[in-house]
């Protein structure tokens, strides 16, 4: 529960963040106050197939930039798109692509993270299927693990008698 629920209204107000900026740029591309935002872009059909990502007919991505298309041209086999570019839209797509990752576990500085425990615990412990940590990495289990005596007697004092007796 502490997990999901944070995860889930991050969620939501990020698709009512997303909502609103849509409205926004509706609202601004409607008023023609967006003249610094305004770009022309260029494609073949083919990559127009294959580059965009179509939210709707008048509003894609690329790139992973979000773009709400203004004028469309077509000449030869060239598709002329003169687009605003949602910059808003862009920002809030991004954090929850990045929530998902998070949830998924798709984070690169988690894989990371993970890497790294791998290998201090590599050098702490002896194990006896290596192939089989590296699968099960990060999860590792003491089964999995086997004491390392050579190592760690070395980091106590030898003792060559009996504690004496007391008098």
């Amino acid at each position: 529960m502490c997990f999901v629920v944070p995860v889930v209204t991050t969620y939501i107000a990020l698709h009512l963040q997303r909502s609103q900026a849509k409205s926004h740029a509706q609202s601004k591309i409607e008023s023609g106050i967006i003249t610094d935002d305004i770009v022309l872009l260029k494609f073949t059909d083919q990559q127009k197939n294959t580059l965009l990502h179509w939210e709707h007919d008048r509003e894609f991505e690329y790139d992973g930039q979000m773009y709400d298309i203004l004028k469309t041209e077509i000449k030869n086999d060239t598709n002329y798109y003169w687009c605003y570019w949602d910059r808003d839209e862009t920002k809030i797509k991004q954090q929850q692509h990045e929530l998902k990752d998070f949830v998924l576990g798709n984070n690169p500085n988690k894989q990371e993270n993970q890497k790294r425990l791998l290998v201090y615990l590599k050098s702490l412990f002896y194990v006896e299927n290596i192939a089989l940590l590296e699968q099960l990495a990060p999860v590792v289990t003491e089964r999995n693990l086997a004491y390392k005596p050579g190592f760690y007697s070395t980091l106590l004092p030898s003792v060559s008698s009996p504690p004496p007796e007391r008098l």
